[in-house]
């Protein structure tokens, strides 16, 4: 006859941690947030799940947990995922996180270095916002770099908002560049308009100017914003020519 467990072996089951595949994604957040590394491996894991309200989940519960650890799961996610819902997910929470946490900010400057995120909008989105908010971080090479290279970046919005934030940025040695996007006839006024003031920015002149009167002609919506940044390139570089 097996002898009757003691009450301490009771309780030490009792006591002992459900494995991690059993626990539910609350409670993996919850320790996440804790600091339990095996939790947050736990969550990484379950946001490439094939249901996707699980990734959701998965993905929601790493970003709020808030620490260092959780964010760089966040930017590999980012980079890494094949799933456009968790890459969102670990975007927003990258550009929560930048608020309060300046690690995350460079987290942001590394993700944006590597040439993949050129194929979405969020990640280059991001670090052009935070140059707009931060001009200091347009002096940091690697944001430059990046922003420049996303001039040709697949992604419309990703391409945009390169060249906004070079424009605003006064990085004059990307003019040539981002003058041969007119070029593209097969984006429409967002672009343009952009570019437009980019140009302004920069200090274009009149072959500029030229160029960017041809390409707002191949534009068939009224853009009256594009029209004002002509007219206002129009007039420095009338005010350049004058003896």
């Amino acid at each position: 006859m097996a002898a009757r467990k003691s009450s301490r072996q009771k309780t030490a089951r009792a006591s002992r941690p459900a494995p991690t595949g059993s626990v539910s994604l609350a409670t993996l957040g919850k320790r996440a947030k804790a600091g339990d590394r095996d939790a947050l491996a736990e969550l990484v894991a379950r946001s490439g799940d094939a249901d996707q309200k699980v990734v959701i989940a998965a993905t929601t519960a790493i970003a709020n947990a808030g620490t260092r650890e959780a964010h760089e799961a966040l930017a590999a996610l980012a980079l890494e995922s094949k799933n456009s819902g968790c890459r969102f997910i670990a975007m927003k929470g990258l550009d929560r996180a930048c608020k309060t946490h300046p690690t995350a900010i460079e987290l942001v400057i590394k993700l944006c270095e590597d040439p993949r995120v050129d194929e979405d909008d969020y990640p280059l989105a991001l670090l052009s916002n935070l140059v707009g908010k931060d001009a200091a971080l347009g002096r940091d090479p690697r944001v430059l770099r990046s922003l420049r290279r996303a001039l040709g970046a697949s992604h419309p919005y990703a391409q945009e908002a390169a060249v906004g934030a070079l424009g605003r940025l006064g990085d004059t040695a990307s003019l040539p560049r981002i003058v041969a996007l007119l070029d593209q006839e097969e984006r429409g006024p967002d672009l343009l308009l952009l570019v437009a003031e980019a140009i302004v920015e920069l200090g274009g002149g009149a072959e500029e100017l030229a160029r960017l009167r041809a390409a707002k002609a191949r534009v068939t919506d009224d853009e009256s914003s594009i029209e004002h940044a002509i007219e206002k390139l129009a007039r420095r570089v009338e005010g350049r020519s004058r003896p």
